[in-house]
């Protein structure tokens, strides 16, 4: 293995880390121009980095006009990317073996998630390890796979849906924690508020298209097998208290995780789908390691006992049982 380390340092053997970076910001900018803000350092001193890399490789690795990477230099920049991700999990492991309880705890999770579930689960961890420290991130399922593959974060809350399932990227773990019904917000005068119904006796009724329906209106058509179910007013945007409101104001009604609809104004019920065709699956997810410190393992322990209380909670008055959910802010 001593031999591979050798024909990789000979002198002008092979690229840099800071050769790769500047590539990657090259890349990611747009221009030398922008690299050179996001490295901060000179425009020149980017563009001599890039013929330098040039220079080693015998190739180039940009297109000059437009500015994209050629062949070889998404080869290099596929790489450059693993090498990080090696690197981060193998500082997490070092930082495991020499921090114990103290340091810092990086955490990210999406919008309602950080609202409604991370509150509880950092005030147990800090109870269990008072000497922690917390970087809370908000940040939606593919913003936290580059952030965990980067080393930018240790642990984070994700999600996808069980109709269109996002794969989790090499270099990351993922454990499955709960499942979030979709359920509908309806406005609180409606005639099926709080009450649990088949989703077929909503197929004419005039739907708020949001981030969870943009994809879904068609497949709730597909799995009632009836015409219907079209959006009446489109939502684009990550803000679901936008659609909350907008269903309050009686414009429609809306498909939404029922963490988002655990607590709502004056004016909004929901209704629960008997069968529950639809669901959003919750996940923990770190990077690769052989190793964490017992500061991100306390905290994983604190999100599942959070994530399995309100499972508890969901099966228990969303519906799951067959059993009612009233309208209006008591329905949590």
């Amino acid at each position: 293995m001593i031999g591979a380390y050798d024909s990789i340092m000979k002198a002008d053997a092979g690229p840099e880390l800071r050769h790769l970076r500047a590539l990657r910001a090259v890349v990611e900018e747009g221009s030398f121009a922008g690299a050179a803000a996001v490295l901060g350092c000179s425009q020149p001193a980017v563009s001599q980095q890039i013929a330098q890399l040039e220079t080693h490789l015998g190739v180039p690795v940009l297109h000059r006009r437009p500015l994209r990477p050629t062949d070889a230099g998404r080869v290099l920049l596929a790489a450059g990317d693993e090498v990080v991700t090696v690197l981060a999990a193998a500082q997490a492991e070092i930082a495991a073996i020499s921090e114990g309880e103290a340091g810092e705890v990086r955490v990210g999770a999406f919008d309602s998630a950080c609202a409604r579930l991370l509150p509880t689960a950092l005030r147990d961890f800090r109870q269990t390890f008072p000497g922690g420290q917390v970087v809370l991130v908000e940040c939606e399922t593919a913003e936290a796979h580059s952030l965990l593959l980067s080393g930018e974060l240790d642990i984070a809350v994700t999600f996808d849906y069980n109709r269109f399932p996002v794969s989790v990227p090499r270099g990351v773990t993922r454990s499955p924690a709960v499942d979030d019904p979709v359920q509908v917000a309806v406005p609180l005068s409606h005639r099926f508020a709080g009450q649990v119904i088949d989703l077929a006796e909503l197929a004419a009724e005039q739907w708020i298209e949001t981030p969870v329906t943009a994809s879904q209106l068609d497949v709730l058509a597909e799995i009632t097998g009836l015409p219907g179910f079209r959006a009446k007013m489109t939502f684009r945007g990550d803000d679901f208290r936008t659609v909350i409101n907008l269903v309050a104001a009686g414009l429609g009604i809306a498909l939404l995780p029922s963490l988002v609809l655990s607590d709502l104004p004056r004016g909004v019920a929901r209704c629960g789908l008997r069968h529950v065709p639809l669901l959003r699956r919750i996940y923990v997810e770190r990077p690769n390691s052989k190793q964490v410190t017992r500061a991100v393992a306390g905290l994983e322990v604190s999100l599942r006992r959070v994530l399995l209380d309100r499972d508890k909670h969901s099966k228990k008055h969303l519906g799951w049982s067959g059993a009612s959910c009233e309208g209006g802010p008591q329905c949590t």
